[in-house]
């Protein structure tokens, strides 16, 4: 929680009988009412009385962005790196898109391994994938 402070004396409100706040330095009340936040914050007050905030989150990438949002979001991100670094073809250039189709995977099943990403992703064998640039090997 992040204590609401008073503007005027940087005190954190308090919350009294009459459901209202107030400052403990400078007396000033503050109605709920006035409590303005964004939308991902929600007021509360804590076991000592001090009025504060949290920010709500969600528990997964999942529940704020769509599944095509998080792959183009990604694969974004993964042009501007090739672009970014002048990566033309090459073994740097398969291994980005090796994490990114494992990484949209892993998202829809967070215990794939690395086999059934190449099995749903490539039409070759782990073992051709290595062989690409000579990796694990």
């Amino acid at each position: 929680m992040v204590a609401i402070h008073c503007a005027e004396c940087n005190i954190p409100y308090r919350a009294n009988s009459l459901g209202l706040f107030v400052c403990a330095g400078c007396g000033k009340l503050l109605d709920p009412a006035d409590i303005d936040l964004d939308g991902q914050e929600s007021w509360t007050v804590d076991k000592s009385g001090t009025l504060g905030y949290v920010v709500e989150s969600s528990d997964s990438l999942a529940e704020s962005h769509t599944g095509d949002q998080v792959s183009t979001a990604i694969n974004k991100g993964a042009d501007l790196v090739i672009e970014a670094l002048g990566l033309g073809e090459g073994p740097e250039v398969d291994a980005i898109n090796l994490v990114v189709n494992s990484a949209i995977r892993c998202l829809e099943n967070p215990g794939i391994g690395f086999a059934e990403v190449v099995k749903t992703c490539y039409d070759e064998s782990v073992e051709e994938i290595l062989g690409w640039w000579g990796w694990g090997y």
